[in-house]
C-alpha cells in the first residue's frame, strides 16, 4: 500500500537522528530552506536511478536539455548558447564523408 506524506505533517526534528523513512509518493515540491546548503545523496550513499520529464537540468550556470524535435541532449551556457550536444552520427554517413576526404586529398596530390 502506497501512502502519500504531506509535508505538513513531518518535523524531521522530532523524529530520532533525523531519520525518516517511508514508501509512498511525495505530494509537493521538495525544496530546500537555505539555498546552496544540502547535498541529495552522498559520497557513499548515492541514489541508484534519476527520473526526469523531459525539462532542464541546472547544473551551475549551464543548463541540460533534450531537444525534443532532434532527441540530443544539449548542455547550454546561461544565455541558451549550446555549448556542447550528444549528437550520434550515423556509420554510413561518416564512411561516406570519409569517401569523400579520401577522393579530395587523392585529386590533390596529383596536381
Amino acid at each position: 500500500m502506497s501512502t502519500k506524506i504531506k509535508a505538513s505533517n513531518i518535523d524531521a526534528n522530532a523524529i530520532p537522528a533525523n531519520k525518516i523513512d517511508f514508501n509512498g509518493s511525495i505530494d509537493t515540491h521538495l525544496i530546500p530552506d537555505t539555498n546552496v546548503t544540502y547535498d541529495l545523496g552522498s559520497a557513499e550513499y548515492k541514489f541508484r536511478d534519476l527520473y526526469l520529464s523531459s525539462a532542464t537540468i541546472h547544473l551551475g550556470d549551464v543548463k541540460i536539455t533534450k531537444n525534443e524535435t532532434t532527441g540530443i541532449v544539449e548542455i547550454k551556457d546561461s544565455s541558451d548558447t549550446v555549448i556542447g550536444t550528444t549528437n550520434t552520427y550515423d556509420q554510413d554517413e561518416v564512411d561516406a564523408q570519409m569517401d569523400d576526404i579520401i577522393a579530395e586529398i587523392e585529386s590533390l596530390s596529383t596536381l
